[in-house]
């Protein structure tokens, strides 16, 4: 987890864990689940979570782990539960093979893996959809501020943007967030 959200300056020692711990800590191997990992080599992480007084959470790292083991921090509720959801979106994504941005991409598209052959047509929807020529929509990054300009701005024939948003198909749409993904 990264350090800037934990209430502590430094990362507490296992013997300050173990006098948190024995304060009243409530174990919550529910939170403690999503945070696991299995290594390559076979090895699994199990990290410990305790629930303090005040809306607090003690992140412990794995005892059995060499260094860091027994060691842990302290965080937020709000903070820990946001990293908690993450971790598990993350994990969930990785085993259904959306380990990358491409990836998310195929998935979510309608177009899936073809999205990128797909790329040209879409482009020249998005370009009829804003009645731009393609010497408006040239990939330069003038043109790209074109795509989120209309998305912020009034559509055309003085309809409002989401009128006007929401009567094109979705291939538009989708080429519309590519179109801009590719400039940044």
């Amino acid at each position: 987890m990264s350090r800037r959200k934990t209430l502590n300056e430094r990362r507490l020692t296992r013997r300050e864990v173990q006098e948190l711990i024995a304060s009243g800590a409530r174990q919550r191997p529910d939170l403690a689940a999503p945070l696991e990992r299995t290594l390559s080599t076979g090895y699994k992480e199990q990290p410990l979570v305790y629930e303090l007084e005040g809306e607090r959470f003690l992140f412990v790292f794995d005892p059995a782990e060499p260094g860091l083991g027994g060691k842990g921090d302290i965080y937020p509720a709000d903070a820990f539960h946001r990293f908690v959801r993450w971790t598990a979106k993350v994990n969930e994504d990785y085993q259904h093979g959306r380990a990358s941005s491409v990836e998310h991409w195929a998935y979510y598209s309608a177009f899936k893996h073809d999205l990128i052959a797909a790329l040209d047509t879409l482009i020249e929807q998005l370009r009829s959809a804003m009645a731009r020529t393609s010497d408006d929509l040239d990939l330069s990054y003038r043109s790209l501020d074109l795509v989120p300009n209309m998305w912020k701005g009034s559509g055309s024939n003085g309809r409002s943007k989401s009128s006007t948003i929401s009567s094109w198909p979705m291939s538009v749409k989708c080429s519309s967030c590519v179109f801009r993904d590719v400039g940044s």
